[in-house]
């Protein structure tokens, strides 16, 4: 529970220490007195945003600070779990605000983030503001209440695990199929590659030959009338004698010559080679001679078979080697690319069967949302009629979200939850901007409060006047039910109204004075007489007399009466247990 709060240079606040107690504790004063940033400075501890603004007018900073003893099991948890373990049972939160915006927080004297207050501040404290009454009015916020109510934290949390899977897996799927719609391109282009490649049916080597035989069959003539010349010039004819005979009659000198000189042996030996060699080159010239056949056709063909691979290789810049490479790895590739489409398979495969487990988990979560959406409507009238609104039903509507045949999952399951009412007799169920009044909505926000209470982690409730839009006998049921909220957890409750005053078990009393060129506020602690004087003052305004004082008394002599009935029914109860 809130045991202390220290606030320095805050507004119109210079210096104040406020010792709350265990139980009700209410905050009264004139309109404009600083009530208001009691609870601002609250809202600092508990990590929300603060603005420079807040800063008192001509100091640097300003500081507040908290001291929370004894902690629920949920808050030292929460602290343990963050890295602050409590010191004795006790935390110690401090924040101090700079005029350049800096935030300096601590906790039990150790440094943390404003993150970190504002993880631990929802185990401490639950305030209820001003306009919870028209944050009542937002429909999104009416599953937050079901569920808080309900007591079925482990489905919901396991629908939200599943339902993360689920979406993550959409995620994969989806960023699959894109990969699938490049990687479908990349196949279609390396297939149309591969069968182009393919359907040349190009040979190792063929480019090389068949442009050696475009050569040949382009030249013929000219070989042939070569090779023919050659041939008679090796062979001799009619007129001429050729190299073959010149070489012969040559050798048969050097054989004449050798009877009588050595060394023309030799010359005669080499002439046979010579005639050897000649002999032979005759006779493949002309055998080569007789396979030189012109043909106009396989010219064509020819010709055109190479028109085919250099295009090719000229479309992909490579070599004949280079395109026979290309051929093998489109081919690779592609039968690669052919199995992309199991792993879509397989995914959505996956995807069928997570979404059915969300969709069972989500029929769950529905089917429970139903069970406690009857028995919150039960709790809540029975609050409401002792917050005097005898005639009120209250319906908590839980159907399912989406079109017509159609599932649409969303964090929190497929329902839609909504808190419809009546105030009359006879008249039907309607949304609560529909037909709730200011005071009725805060009766309702405090009927809700009450029914959630046990379920909620902070040990301190603080409510910034509740009693908007409340007078009379109803403001007489708003102060005894947050005195009974009081039996179960800290209770702070700012008002104007004397008759929730008065059933406060403490009483602080904020008053803005002047003191020379500065405005100051005061907190103090009221003892019965100052609860006295405060309650006649919320009665009849500055007029305070004798008569309006003698009503304040008995009106705190009444709530002492419901306070002590109270506590002895609680008594017998634990007795009885």
């Amino acid at each position: 529970m809130l045991k202390t709060l220290h606030i320095e240079n805050v507004a119109v606040i210079e210096k104040a220490d406020i010792q709350f107690m265990a139980g009700f504790n209410v905050l009264t004063g004139e309109t404009g007195a600083g009530k208001s940033i009691i609870i601002d400075s609250l809202w600092a501890i508990l990590g929300a945003r603060t603005s420079r603004e807040l800063i008192r007018h001509g100091q640097n900073k300003a500081v507040v600070s908290a001291l929370f003893s004894p902690l629920s099991p949920a808050a030292a948890a929460k602290a343990e779990e963050l890295g602050f373990p409590p010191e004795d049972d006790t935390l110690l939160i401090s924040r101090e605000i700079v005029q350049d915006g800096r935030n300096t927080c601590r906790i039990n004297g150790r440094p943390a983030s404003v993150s970190i207050l504002r993880q631990l501040g929802e185990t401490l404290v639950n305030i209820h503001g001003q306009n919870a009454g028209i944050a009542l009015l937002d429909e999104n916020s009416h599953m937050d209440y079901l569920d808080s109510f309900g007591g079925y934290q482990e489905v919901l949390e396991e629908y939200y695990t599943q339902y993360r899977k689920l979406l993550d897996l959409r995620r994969s799927i989806k960023e699959k199929m894109k990969q699938n719609a490049l990687l479908q391109q990349r196949e279609d282009l390396l297939r149309f590659r591969w069968e182009e490649i393919k359907s040349a049916a190009l040979q190792p080597g063929e480019y090389e030959r068949l442009r050696q035989r475009r050569l040949l069959l382009g030249n013929q003539e000219k070989i042939s009338r070569s090779l023919m010349a050659a041939v008679t010039a090796l062979s001799g004819n009619d007129e001429e004698t050729g190299a073959i005979g010149l070489v012969s009659q040559a050798e048969e000198r050097f054989r004449t010559c050798a009877k009588w000189s050595p060394e023309c042996e030799g010359f005669r030996s080499r002439s046979q080679e010579i005639l050897a060699l000649c002999q032979e080159l005759e006779r493949d010239a002309g055998s080569f001679l007789g396979t030189v056949d012109y043909s106009q056709e396989e010219l064509a063909q020819t010709e055109e078979r190479l028109e085919v691979l250099e295009r090719l290789m000229k479309k992909y810049a490579v070599d004949e080697e280079g395109l026979l490479r290309l051929e093998e790895e489109s081919r690779r590739e592609v039968e690669q690319l052919e199995h992309m489409g199991e792993d879509l398979s397989q995914l959505n495969g996956k995807y069928a069967a997570l979404r059915d487990r969300v969709q069972a988990l989500s029929q769950t979560l529905h089917d429970k949302r139903q069970q406690a959406a009857k028995k919150l409507e039960s709790r809540i009238e029975e609050e409401l009629h002792q917050l005097d609104m005898p005639h009120a039903r209250f319906q908590v509507q839980v159907c399912h979200a989406g079109e017509e045949g159609h599932i649409k999952f969303t964090r929190r399951g497929t329902d839609e939850v909504r808190f419809l009412l009546t105030t009359n007799p006879g008249e039907d169920y309607k949304p609560l901007a529909r037909v709730a009044s200011g005071g009725e909505l805060s009766r309702i926000m405090l009927a809700i409060k009450t029914v959630l209470t046990t379920a909620e982690d902070a040990s301190t409730l603080i409510f910034d006047e509740i009693d908007t839009g409340v007078s009379g006998r109803a403001a007489n049921k708003v102060g005894e039910k947050l005195f009974a909220l009081s039996m179960e957890k800290q209770v702070l409750c700012v008002t104007h109204l004397p008759q929730i005053a008065a059933l406060g078990e403490h009483q602080y009393r904020i008053v803005k004075e002047a003191q020379g060129d500065k405005t100051l506020t005061q907190v103090e602690l009221l003892d019965e007489e100052g609860r006295a004087m405060e309650i006649a003052r919320l009665t009849a305004g500055l007029g305070v007399t004798q008569q309006t004082l003698r009503s304040a008394r008995e009106i705190l002599e009444i709530a002492r009466a419901f306070q002590e009935d109270c506590m002895a029914k609680k008594a017998l109860i634990l007795r009885q247990w």
